[in-house]
C-alpha cells in the first residue's frame, strides 16, 4: 500500500440494471457501483459468468499494483450491498491476460481472454465445480486485442484487431483448419475500433461496442450498428457513452449484457484528492477556454 502514488489511475467496475435497452432509450441512468475491499489491486474489462437474486459472479481482468501483469479473476458480489464477497484467480500465463470475453454453447462455458503478448488466441473451458479455467485449443494464430466471437451475420466470425485501435480484423471459421482464419480489415480514421465488450443484437439490428482512444485509451465507448453491404461491412457510430461517475470520468471501457442486467467499467484516480483536483483544473481550464476562445 506504501507504494501506491496518489496519480496512480484504477478501474471501477458497476451494474446498470434494464439491459441495453436502459443505455439506448436514456441519457441518465443509475448504476451500482461495486465496492472493493482490497485497496492494492483494481478490476476492468468484465464479463457476467452468472446470477441470481443474491449474487452476480463475473470475469474480469485483476491487475495488482505491485504485480506485472493481468490475470483473469472470478468475483463474487452481494447484490444487497454491491461488495465484494469474494475473489479468485482462475486463470494466469506466463504473459498479460486481460478481456475475458464468454461463449455459451452446447450447456457449455468457453472464455477467450486477450492474450497478445502470447502470439495467439487460444480458448478455456470454465469448470466451476474447481472454479478454474482449462485450456482447449489455439483458435486464432494472429495476437488480437479484445475480440468477440459471433454468429449473428449468419456464420461463426472472430472481431478483433491485430493493431490497438485503428482497424477491425474480421475472421471467419474454418472447419477445415479448425481455426478463424482472417477475412480482412477495416480500417479507421481515428482510434475507436477496438472493441469494447461482445457483438449484441437490439431490436432486429447487431451493434458492437468498441473504444472510443481518439483522447486517451479507453476514454469512451461508442456503440457501432453494423451494416452488411454487397462489398463487406460498414460500421456506423450510433450512440457514444462516457463514465456517468463524476469521481471516474477519466475512461469507460467495457460494456456488456446478460440477463437484462449491463456491466461497465470506468476509470479515475486511486486518490480522491487528486481526482477531485483533476477535475477542478479541467472545469477551470474549460471555462478558460470558453470564455477567452477569441
Amino acid at each position: 500500500m506504501k507504494n501506491i502514488k496518489l496519480i496512480e489511475k484504477k478501474w471501477v467496475i458497476g451494474f446498470v440494471e434494464g439491459g441495453y435497452e436502459t443505455i439506448f432509450n436514456h441519457k441518465k441512468y443509475s448504476v451500482h457501483w461495486v465496492k472493493n475491499p482490497k485497496k492494492d489491486r483494481w478490476y476492468a474489462d468484465p464479463f457476467i459468468l452468472s446470477m441470481d437474486d443474491d449474487v452476480i459472479c463475473i470475469l474480469a481482468e485483476e491487475y495488482r499494483f505491485d504485480y506485472p501483469k493481468g490475470r483473469i479473476a472470478k468475483l463474487t458480489i452481494d447484490r444487497h450491498n454491491w461488495r465484494i464477497i469474494k475473489d479468485d484467480i482462475v486463470l494466469e500465463t506466463k504473459t498479460h491476460l486481460s478481456f475475458p470475453n464468454i461463449l455459451r454453447m452446447d450447456g457449455k462455458i468457453y472464455v477467450y481472454p486477450e492474450n497478445c503478448r502470447s502470439g495467439k488466441m487460444s480458448i478455456y473451458e470454465y469448470e466451476p465445480d474447481q472454479e478454474r479455467l482449462v485450456f482447449k485449443r489455439v483458435i486464432c494464430d494472429d495476437a488480437l486485442w479484445d475480440s468477440s466471437i459471433t454468429n449473428l451475420l449468419g456464420k461463426w466470425q472472430l472481431f478483433g484487431g491485430k493493431t490497438n485501435g485503428c482497424c477491425m480484423d474480421v475472421y471467419n471459421w474454418s472447419d477445415t483448419e479448425k481455426k478463424f482464419v482472417f477475412d480482412r480489415t477495416y480500417e479507421s480514421q481515428k482510434r475507436n475500433y477496438q472493441l469494447a465488450g461482445q457483438l449484441f443484437s437490439y431490436e432486429g439490428s447487431i451493434y458492437c461496442p468498441t473504444q472510443d482512444a481518439t483522447e486517451t485509451y479507453g476514454g469512451a465507448i461508442e456503440i457501432m450498428k453494423i451494416i452488411e453491404k454487397e462489398d463487406g461491412l460498414e460500421f456506423i457510430p450510433t450512440k457514444r457513452l462516457t463514465s456517468p461517475n463524476f469521481r471516474y470520468r477519466l475512461g469507460m471501457h467495457t460494456l456488456n449484457e446478460y440477463n437484462g442486467m449491463l456491466v461497465i467499467d470506468v476509470k479515475g484516480f486511486n486518490s480522491v484528492f487528486t481526482g477531485i483536483t483533476y477535475h477542478c483544473y479541467k472545469i477551470i481550464k474549460g471555462l478558460y477556454k470558453h470564455l477567452f476562445r477569441h
